[in-house]
């Protein structure tokens, strides 16, 4: 895969600020096909010039890439899910150039893709424009997302190569510059590939630096560039496998050979065999919870609509795991304030941490700059609102960077 840096269009579409300075890039249609005889299997559409031509110019460019053959990944329908000899790996693409992101609804999709993926890919936009050094934002950022679910990191955005790094135990190329970009520079016209082979349930990493000609549009690629990776001769990723429930492994059924979270379905196997299957559905997030008497449950966002509060948004769902089928013990409402997100404390059995709006469902506000966050327990056939000080103060502090970012503030 690569980043595609431009949207599909006619060039006198862009608007006249952007054309001025020559940085509306519009890409006629007609080529997108070279990107699929080129073996590119899907690219990125998380930059900062997937707007050029508009948010519906976005839409179209999708929409152009995947007749072509090319599969177009968005933040919006991150995670992907492609599965290969067996192996399911999850993409989720990310712009921390253009705009502010919403870090809950980043952390939620890690989590959908690390209990539903053998191996978790972070493809993220970021840094500085033509400095091949990484900043302390970048090493903050890779952290961070390494700390939520990532076993692999490939940045782009500076337009050159910036040196790889072994981040925890795991690969981040903070930038591969460029593979084939029209810049003058010379370092423009250098770019690596990140080349990670699976193999004995364990992923390396190396890259392979490619170059572009002057007056050349075909880049080249040479020898592995031990230089460049030299710091991940010793990062091996073992992957980590999909979520199991009373030995039923879960997945996402991959009808298509690249699948997004937007539509999916679940599938569970016993002993390598398909068992069941769901209908498909928009799936937030999904992970193992715990409750007393150390019997596991599936805890699922799901996003609905309700006439409680009609608004399409998360509801939890909790789920046993049969042999037949995937049976709801409890369809959510949204608990007891309308919800972003809420998670399984890991500590306690059947207990959840809950980040909600701070409106009601009697006096709806959706574009409320308050947030509360609550603290529930499982009682058998639903959620119990729970009074615990340490709790709570720690449900607060999982959720108070990600909120305090966007301005939000924390309501009793």
């Amino acid at each position: 895969m690569g980043n595609f840096e431009g949207a599909v269009g006619a060039s006198d579409s862009c608007p006249a600020e952007l054309a001025e300075k020559h940085l509306c890039f519009a890409v006629r249609e007609k080529f997108l096909p070279l990107l699929h005889d080129a073996g590119f299997s899907a690219v990125g559409i998380e930059n900062n010039h997937s707007v050029d031509l508009g948010p519906t110019g976005k839409q179209r460019t999708a929409e152009a890439l995947n007749k072509a053959g090319v599969g177009a990944l968005s933040f919006a329908g991150s995670p992907y899910f492609c599965r290969k000899k067996g192996i399911t790996v999850s993409i989720v693409a990310v712009d921390l150039i253009s705009a502010k992101v919403p870090l809950v609804e980043l952390r939620q999709k890690f989590r959908l893709a690390s209990n539903f993926s053998d191996l978790v890919v972070a493809y993220v936009h970021w840094g500085s424009e033509l400095k091949d050094w990484v900043s302390d934002e970048q090493e903050l950022m890779a952290s961070w997302l390494v700390e939520n679910g990532a076993d692999l990191i490939v940045g782009h955005h500076p337009h050159v190569i910036e040196r790889a790094s072994c981040v925890s135990g795991k690969p981040v190329f903070y930038s591969l510059g460029n593979d084939l970009f029209d810049q003058k520079y010379p370092a423009t016209k250098e770019g690596a590939l990140a080349d990670c082979v699976i193999k004995n349930g364990e992923m390396r990493c190396g890259a392979l630096r490619s170059k572009t000609g002057e007056s050349s549009f075909f880049p080249l690629a040479s020898e592995l560039d031990k230089d460049l990776t030299d710091n991940l001769s010793s990062c091996t990723v073992r992957l980590h496998g999909t979520l199991a429930i009373d030995g039923f492994s879960m997945r996402p059924v991959m009808d298509d050979e690249l699948a997004t979270s937007a539509n999916i379905a679940i599938e569970a196997l016993k002993d390598g065999r398909r068992v069941w299957r769901t209908p498909a559905k928009k799936l937030l997030s999904l992970e193992k919870m715990q409750v007393k008497g150390g019997r596991d449950l599936l805890l699922t966002l799901e996003e609905h609509y309700s006439p409680l509060d009609k608004e399409h948004s998360p509801r939890p769902y909790v789920y046993d795991v049969g042999a037949s089928m995937l049976a709801a013990k409890w369809r959510g409402s949204a608990l007891a304030w309308p919800l972003i997100d809420a998670v399984v404390v890991k500590k306690q059995a059947g207990m959840l941490c809950a980040l909600h709006r701070g409106d009601s469902f009697l006096i709806p506000e959706p574009e409320t700059k308050s947030v509360r966050t609550a603290i529930y327990q499982w009682n058998g056939f639903g959620f119990s609102g729970v009074q615990d000080r340490a709790a709570t103060e720690s449900c607060r502090s999982y959720y108070k960077k990600e909120a305090e970012s966007f301005g939000l503030r924390f309501v009793d």
